[in-house]
């Protein structure tokens, strides 16, 4: 659900790669600054940070996301 929360902006030709979506929390998840998003949370869904950044960097097939969501 996380990486379909955000890819939507790539989906939806909002911008072309996720860190220039100002309201994305991928963002804050991958820098070490301050925040109130449970960042150690969110990227123990990916065992590291560097698997969440990869996984996020790879084509996603929306569509696909959809199906298994049921939307």
């Amino acid at each position: 659900m996380i990486l379909y929360i955000h890819n939507n902006p790539i989906q939806h030709n909002f911008v072309e790669k996720l860190a220039d979506y100002y309201w994305s929390s991928y963002s804050a998840i991958i820098s070490d600054q301050k925040t109130l998003i449970e960042r150690e949370k969110v990227i123990d869904y990916f065992d590291d940070k560097q698997n969440f950044i990869d996984t996020h960097q790879q084509k996603i097939d929306a569509f696909s996301i959809d199906e298994w969501l049921k939307i």
